[in-house]
């Protein structure tokens, strides 16, 4: 005999040999064959993330182990940390860190790095085929601190970018070595809680989402940081591409409020060469700049004409620029 869990948003600790008629749920046969465990997630209406957790038998993978996956898997913690295990059953860190060892064993889970799992999908009958979801991965390495997936990646997400993308960056108020997992470079930038702001949220999957900057903070983040994005030229064209989405006005707002000067005047000169923004607005921006000047792209070699209306010294010139939005 088979028992079939399908559970949506829980908040209490499940058994797999005891639940309420209630609940929608019952229980298998303790005299059930030994198998295998598997499961799926299916996306309910609503948009509430659900799952099916069919176990042949229940005793075989334990309450306990069936409770943890039920929890995290209808929480949307598909990437889990020991401190997740522990909250989630109340062991000391010791036991959380066995029992989670277990399920790697059972190839229910894969361990990403020292204390961070990911749940491997039933339909990967080969664990080694399984990668975990790149952004999940980095909410897991982010939290509990504020953070938000940025530049190169944040391009993706909005289809910014022709280029494809291998790493994720990750502005968090708390800065981390890169490191790589699963073949994915995982790169942080240093954001003070005062300057997370402009995000959104991106459903990676039914009922489940990471943080991500907006069109309007993406374009901003890589003015300020342009190695992150690619260079002046990649932010320029991601520009161009969502051009008649963007909204200029948060555009001059987000930079106002990052308050730095190199990204004001990049973001002026910018809107002003391609002619984005009424010149009322151009010149707001204008209006407390200092007499300094500023790399265009501050990737490339400190050369080219300087601009003295933006204070910029143009090392990727005009004409490269306008290329770009002609493509």
């Amino acid at each position: 005999m088979e028992a079939k869990l399908a559970i949506g948003s829980i908040s209490r600790p499940i058994s797999c040999e005891a639940v309420s008629q209630s609940d929608g749920m019952r229980a298998a046969s303790p005299h059930s064959s030994v198998i295998k465990c598997q499961w799926h997630l299916i996306t309910a209406k609503c948009g509430i993330v659900s799952h099916v957790l069919m176990l042949p038998n229940a005793r075989s993978l334990g309450p306990r182990s069936a409770g943890l996956l039920s929890q995290l898997m209808a929480d949307g913690k598909l990437v889990f940390s020991t401190r997740d295990v522990e909250r989630y059953t109340g062991l000391s860190t010791s036991l959380a860190r066995s029992l989670a060892r277990d399920l790697v064993t059972r190839s229910l889970a894969v361990r990403l790095k020292s204390s961070l799992y990911a749940i491997v999908p039933f339909e990967y009958r080969n664990v080694s085929d399984f990668a975990p979801n790149a952004y999940l991965v980095a909410r897991a390495l982010a939290e509990p601190h504020p953070y938000y997936l940025s530049h190169r990646t944040a391009m993706e997400i909005h289809r910014m970018s022709t280029q494809p993308q291998l790493g994720v960056f990750i502005c968090c108020a708390r800065w981390k070595p890169k490191e790589t997992l699963f073949g994915t470079e995982y790169r942080f930038v240093l954001r003070r809680p005062p300057a997370i702001f402009g995000t959104m949220k991106h459903w990676v999957a039914g009922g489940i989402s990471v943080d991500v900057s907006d069109p309007e903070r993406t374009v901003i983040d890589g003015l300020a940081e342009p190695h992150y994005a690619g260079g002046i030229p990649e932010v320029a064209k991601a520009i161009q591409i969502s051009r008649s989405t963007l909204d200029i006005n948060r555009l001059i707002e987000y930079a106002k409020r990052l308050k730095s000067k190199a990204v004001v005047r990049r973001l002026g000169y910018l809107l002003e060469l391609y002619s984005l923004a009424p010149a009322e607005r151009i010149e707001q921006l204008r209006s407390d700049l200092a007499t300094s000047t500023e790399l265009l792209d501050p990737t490339l070699p400190r050369e080219g004409r300087r601009v003295r209306r933006w204070g910029l010294r143009l090392n990727v010139s005009p004409e490269e620029l306008l290329a770009v939005a002609a493509t």
